[in-house]
């Protein structure tokens, strides 16, 4: 039976969907899987610092709630993040678009491939369509809170702010033709499906998100804090990644110490 979900809260103006949420989660008037849409954001952000520049009716700006409870167990952070770029994928499939022209760069955006990507979510290389901020404030273990933030092009020409940092394209150039109030109602039923699956099902939500980055069994570099490391992307699991490295070793790594998986090249 599907789950009954809350009404998509509309906002015609807010400084930050995600800050709004948190200000109506610590008001304690917000639940798990409340969302709110924005037209405009005056100070929306994404990850690391930057900026994110949205038009309004042409872009998605979103943000969910996500509440734990002891009935309700939530992913970690990186399977949230994992569980929400699927869901971005399944969506954008229920309206009609092949998932086959979309493919996911580590952590958090959603990218359209092309030609000269086809398998591979590479940051400037492949359009940017969409980008996914989580967070988390005051956390409690015992009944843990985050938002989570979208932005998405949907149509229209993109700010000059936005194209001049990387490529950047939009659903209508994919050709799927539609509004951020449709894409927020078919990501707001995903997300509950796939967050469902993500609790009793991580290692499913680990081995499609890496079929969705097109990167498995391909020669990679992962960029962490304190350095780059280079194999075989073999295996992505809830607790961390598996490298082949050029000795046939296997190498792992943490998944909260990844902030980056690049296609190395090989010579």
């Amino acid at each position: 039976m599907p789950v009954k979900l809350p009404v998509i809260q509309h906002l015609a103006a807010v400084d930050s969907t995600n800050e709004h949420a948190f200000r109506e989660l610590a008001a304690a008037r917000a639940g798990h899987l409340d969302a709110w849409v924005a037209d405009i954001q005056s100070a929306g952000r994404g990850r690391r610092g930057s900026t994110w520049f949205g038009a309004p009716g042409d872009s998605l700006m979103v943000s969910f709630a996500l509440v734990g409870s002891a009935d309700r167990s939530l992913p970690t952070p990186a399977l949230i993040s994992m569980t929400v770029g699927l869901a971005l994928i399944g969506a954008l499939e229920r309206l009609g678009l092949d998932p086959a022209r979309l493919m996911l760069d580590w952590p958090n955006d959603l990218c359209a491939r092309t030609p000269s990507s086809p398998g591979r979510g590479r940051s400037g290389e492949a359009p940017k369509l969409a980008g996914i901020l989580i967070e988390a404030r005051d956390l409690d273990p015992t009944a843990p809170r985050f938002v989570v933030g979208v932005g998405l092009n949907v149509r229209g020409a993109l700010p000059a702010g936005l194209v001049a940092e990387r490529p950047v394209t939009t659903l209508a150039e994919l050709g799927l033709h539609t509004t951020p109030l449709e894409v927020a109602a078919a990501l707001h039923r995903e997300l509950a499906e796939r967050f469902e699956l993500a609790t009793r099902d991580t290692d499913r939500i680990c081995s499609d998100y890496l079929d969705a980055t097109g990167l498995g069994g391909l020669m990679v570099a992962i960029e962490m804090a304190g350095g780059i490391a280079k194999g075989r992307l073999i295996l992505l699991e809830p607790g961390g990644l598996a490298l082949l490295d050029d000795e046939d070793l296997l190498i792992r790594f943490a998944l909260e110490h990844v902030q980056a998986i690049r296609p190395a090249p090989i010579y």
